[in-house]
This record gives C-alpha cells, sequence and structure tokens, in this order.
C-alpha cells in the first residue's frame, strides 16, 4: 500500500536539509532528482457552519499541480483534492 500525505508548516531556513533528510528517510531514502514545486488553489465554503459540533461537515476542495518547466496554467494535469470527514454509507459509522 502507498499513502500520500501532505505537509504544512513553516521552518527556518538552517533547519530545510533537516527535515529534507526525514523525509528521504520516510520515503525509503531515495534522492531527489530536482527541486519540487506544486500549486495548490483551495476553496472554501462562503457560508461556513456555525461553530459547534457540526462545525466539522464543512468541505474544503483544491486543486493541486505539480509546475513542471514551460507548462501553461491551462494544459497541467491537476487533481482535486477533497478535505474534510467522508459521508458515510447508509446504516454505517466512520471511525
Amino acid at each position: 500500500a502507498s499513502y500520500e500525505c501532505s505537509l504544512h508548516g513553516q521552518i527556518p531556513d538552517k533547519l530545510k536539509p533537516k527535515l529534507i533528510e526525514r523525509l528521504m528517510g520516510l520515503t525509503g531514502g531515495e534522492e531527489f532528482q530536482s527541486e519540487i514545486y506544486e500549486h495548490e488553489i483551495g476553496f472554501t465554503p462562503t457560508v461556513e457552519t456555525p461553530i459547534g459540533p457540526a462545525r466539522n461537515e464543512d468541505v474544503m476542495l483544491k486543486l493541486r499541480s505539480s509546475i513542471p518547466e514551460n507548462a501553461d496554467l491551462l494544459k497541467r494535469n491537476w487533481q482535486l483534492c477533497l478535505y474534510g470527514h467522508p459521508e458515510p454509507r447508509t446504516g454505517r459509522n466512520v471511525t
């Protein structure tokens, strides 16, 4: 099985080599052939659920694409990602 993970955050420049070293350890130690650049566009609900127990039901959509050299914005391969809680099938609970 393979998993896709997203890492969001800020680190000081001096810690970048240590972060890359740890990520390489997690991914099998393969060397990166080039710098990785991605373009991400996020869409959040205009009207959000009021703060409370139901707040977790808000969903955010993101379009994500790697940025190859000389690739027009409209000609890239884009992925549509859904961030939120999955909707359970009828009669089942999400655990």
